[in-house]
């Protein structure tokens, strides 16, 4: 049986010490990497509040938005890092309390925006959980964006020649891009979305892997998109561990893990043997060092599993 979880009494925490405090908990990734998936499993358990990038989730329609947005903060905390404690702290500095007002036993907020936030996460609310999504570079290239129409769930950049919407235009601003300083700028403008693509994954990726390396031992659960959804009530039930839910998970639950939710059909660009020269070399030079240190080989392509992003 897992120890249950005590803390003491948060310095950026209003109410009673004495009173009881739910276990608050984050997820981060890329995008792509079942995050939406998983937002709809917690949230269908007794007690766990579980919100998409600040908003309930209903399958892929956003409902209520509990948290303030992160998008245009995405891009400034990667840009201004030392910023970026300020940022965290007006946006996501009262959780406790929030989390109380909903009520119940849990709480906690999956994004990709959280990758620039790591650190900040971890010094205002050190007894936090936290999950990390990763997922191989080629499949998150290929959906990071939609090739037509309107992106409901835009994470990537979208091809050029791509009209987007208001709402695709908006989230642009907030995504990451080489900063000014970096070698890869002058570079930037030649890339096409592939090579673009590329590079967001492994610099998040980066972001990631530097954040979790000093979080304290037991406090990290990593999620593998290709291990967990090829099994994923085996993968749920370590996962319902780690958050120490120790109930038997409702039925309805088990359900919603096996939905097809988020499911990417128009991809951007076909099969990785599909791709020019141009944009193998380029993902070669841009992710292949992160896909070497993820453990991820350019012959591994798992197929999209139905039912998950």
């Amino acid at each position: 049986m897992r120890r249950a979880i005590t803390v003491s009494a948060h310095p950026h925490d209003s109410a009673s010490a004495s009173q009881a405090r739910p276990l608050l908990f984050f997820g981060v990734g890329t995008g792509r990497s079942g995050t939406m998936a998983i937002v709809n499993v917690l949230a269908a358990e007794p007690g766990v509040t579980c919100t998409h990038e600040g908003k309930f989730r209903h399958a892929e329609v956003a409902g209520q938005q509990v948290l303030p947005f992160l998008t245009l903060e995405n891009r400034l905390a990667y840009e201004r890092p030392h910023e970026a404690a300020e940022m965290f702290a007006r946006t996501r500095g009262n959780l406790y309390e929030i989390a109380r007002e909903r009520g119940g036993t849990h709480f906690g907020d999956i994004a990709y925006n959280y990758a620039p936030f790591l650190a900040p996460i971890a010094a205002r609310y050190p007894e936090t959980k936290l999950i990390v999504f990763f997922r191989n570079g080629i499949e998150f290239v290929r959906s990071a964006a939609q090739a037509s129409g309107v992106d409901p769930a835009p994470v990537g950049w979208p091809p050029r020649e791509k009209p987007l919407s208001a709402v695709e235009r908006f989230i642009e601003l907030g995504r990451l891009a080489p900063r000014q300083d970096d070698p890869l700028a002058p570079r930037w403008e030649s890339f096409d979305h592939v090579a673009r693509n590329a590079w967001l994954w492994s610099e998040t990726n980066r972001l990631i892997l530097d954040g979790i390396a000093s979080r304290p031992p037991g406090s990290t659960f990593v999620i593998r998109y290709e291990q967990f959804f090829a099994d994923p009530v085996s993968g749920y039930a370590e996962l319902r561990k780690f958050l120490d839910l120790v109930a038997e998970p409702l039925p309805r639950v088990l359900d919603i893990l096996r939905l097809p939710i988020n499911r990417r059909a128009d991809k951007a660009i076909g099969p990785y043997e599909s791709w020019s020269r141009t944009q193998r070399d380029r993902f070669r030079e841009l992710a292949g060092p992160m896909m070497r240190r993820l453990h991820y080989s350019f012959d591994d392509e798992i197929p999209e599993r139905e039912g998950v992003q």
